[in-house]
């Protein structure tokens, strides 16, 4: 009787132990299959980063501005500069020459022109308290030069002309027209006052496209 409650006990342990076995291989199995169902995950997750960064990436480049669309295009004035000067010097000295007009295209091209040559020599001779004409003093042979300018604080400044006409005027308006190559013009050989205009024009896309007339005296010495 012993020995077959003996042999019973054994029996049943050595179920007990194959039982144990096959659960642990179920339970390993179990496991791999779980890392095997978090891998694939992990990767999307990871795909999933990239994809966003990405996104973001291209949304940012499309909201970023274009330098070119954002450029301020620069148009040509549509009015003669304010406060702009035109100087003439002389002697060693410099003036702002008498201003008399100005006009500026539109669509073609126009033509400053003086519209009474008889006011104009008035004012030589008397001045003109609100547009004086200035007087450079200088010798024989000297050289009288041209530059611009803009009045402190106020002013535009233009560059030269791109084309400069001295006009000497004479009191029967026989006036002498003389196109300059470049700013400036020697005085001449024979003392005396000599009247001018100077028609000074300006070609400049996207900048300045019209024409100024100014007026000086000069009164040349030995």
């Amino acid at each position: 009787m012993n020995n077959v409650v003996r042999i019973l006990t054994m029996v049943l342990f050595i179920v007990f132990l194959v039982g144990c076995a096959d659960k642990g291989v179920d339970d390993e199995a179990a496991l791999e299959g779980l890392l095997e169902d978090e891998a694939p995950s992990n990767n999307n997750d990871e795909n999933d980063l990239n994809n966003t960064f990405n996104s973001s990436q291209n949304e940012s480049e499309q909201k970023k501005p274009s330098s070119t669309s954002n450029k301020k295009e620069t148009e040509t004035r549509k009015k003669f500069p304010a406060g702009f000067n035109f100087e003439v010097i002389g002697g060693g000295k410099s003036y702002e020459a008498g201003f008399i007009t100005s006009c500026v295209d539109d669509g073609k091209r126009c033509n400053a022109e003086i519209k009474d040559h008889d006011k104009l020599l008035e004012r030589f001779v008397k001045g003109d308290d609100s547009k004086p004409v200035p007087r450079l003093k200088v010798r024989t042979g000297d050289y009288i030069t041209f530059q611009t300018s803009a009045r402190a604080g106020s002013g535009d400044l233009l560059p030269m002309p791109d084309q400069i006409e001295l006009i000497q005027i004479d009191r029967e308006e026989k006036d002498i027209k003389t196109e300059l190559d470049v700013p400036r013009f020697e005085a001449s050989e024979e003392k005396g006052r000599y009247n001018y205009v100077v028609r000074v024009r300006w070609n400049l896309e996207n900048v300045f496209k019209g024409e100024a007339l100014y007026a000086f005296s000069v009164l040349v010495t030995e």
